[in-house]
């Protein structure tokens, strides 16, 4: 029994042997290197809470953008020495939040620009100046400004005529008109001199026909607006003679963009003058009046459409639409603002780089 035991453990450990033979000799099956691509994590997005939106809303409004085709009124304070620049609301026609800009005005009166509208003139009643400013493209501002010209006595209007290279300005102290040298390059007034119009009396303002042929000044102390015309770049002004009718101490002559109609502000009697224009003899006709609401009339510009009106007051601007047809004024009104005995008015547009 012992030797059939042993025979019993001998098969035992023989069979043992395949089993772990047979398990090892069955193929290895290589591991599959194929990427398995699995689902991404998706983006956790913040929370939106008040303190988020604040501070979207913070990083958004400090980014510099582009608003095209804003509107500025630039308003002259003649009681004062500063000029403000106030941007007009196109939807309302009303103007906002005023600012002071450029330097060194005293007592400023009249405004105007050149033609290519870089350039901004100012005549100063309070220190017989003229001052150029240059208009900074991008914001309005008036910068650089200095004295230009010399010779002038309470200079209380000046006007460019640039293909004469020319210069007008009008002097109230003695009722005389300087002409001076206008440089095309820098803008600069030189080789300044005075000469009289036979019956012009305390002269105000000045305006030019859409031809540049003719020359309007408003003449305050005689109630009358004369037409000069307007030699060659050698010459002066010529055959100068009242024209018109109605006026009462007249301020200021504008003629819309096509000089159809002529508009002159009246001081004394608190109404603005509606004339035609005749643009081959330049005489001013059926004159009436127009507009309502006014008070110590000095100054009237308008805006770069020509459908409305902006006219100094002496505490106020006014602000009236115009009828495309007859040039009447209608619905005037306060278009806002607070002025230091506002004297005169320009109206500018830009390309501004503002902030939300």
């Amino acid at each position: 029994m012992g030797k059939n035991i042993v025979l019993f453990i001998m098969v035992i450990g023989i069979w043992a042997i395949f089993y772990q033979l047979g398990r090892s000799s069955v193929p290895i099956r290589s591991a599959d290197t194929r990427t398995i691509s699995c689902p991404s994590t998706p983006e956790v997005q913040p929370i939106k809470t008040k303190a988020n939106i604040v501070a979207q809303a913070a990083a958004k409004k400090s980014q510099p953008q582009l608003q095209k085709n804003i509107e500025f009124a630039y308003v002259l304070n003649a009681n004062s020495v500063t000029i403000s620049q106030c941007p007009i609301d196109s939807n309302t026609g009303l103007i906002e939040d005023c600012a002071s800009t450029g330097k060194g005005f005293n007592a400023p009166n009249r405004i105007i620009l050149n033609k290519a509208r870089t350039l901004a003139y100012v005549a100063n009643k309070g220190s017989s100046t003229i001052s150029l400013c240059k208009i900074n493209p991008v914001n309005g501002d008036f910068e650089n400004c200095k004295a230009t010209g010399d010779g002038f006595t309470i200079p209380a209007s000046i006007i460019i005529e640039e293909q004469r290279n020319a210069a007008y300005i009008a002097n109230q102290s003695d009722s005389s008109i300087s002409k001076c040298r206008y440089n095309m390059v820098n803008g600069t007034l030189s080789a300044c001199y005075k000469f009289s119009i036979a019956g012009l009396l305390v002269p105000t303002a000045f305006a030019a026909n859409i031809n540049h042929n003719f020359l309007y000044i408003s003449s305050a102390a005689n109630d009358s607006v004369y037409v000069c015309h307007i030699g060659g770049r050698n010459s002066g002004l010529s055959n100068c003679h009242s024209t018109g009718y109605g006026f009462d101490a007249p301020q200021a002559i504008s003629l819309d963009k096509n000089s159809i109609h002529a508009y002159v502000t009246n001081n004394g009697s608190h109404m603005i003058s509606l004339c035609d224009v005749n643009n081959n003899n330049g005489e001013l006709s059926n004159c009436i009046l127009t507009g309502s609401g006014f008070n110590g009339l000095t100054d009237f510009d308008f805006n770069s459409e020509g459908t409305a009106a902006y006219i100094t007051n002496a505490s106020v601007l006014s602000v009236c639409k115009i009828n495309q047809m007859s040039g009447e004024l209608y619905d005037c009104k306060n278009a806002g603002g607070r002025f230091n005995t506002p004297a005169g008015i320009t109206l500018y547009k830009v390309n501004r780089s503002i902030t939300d």
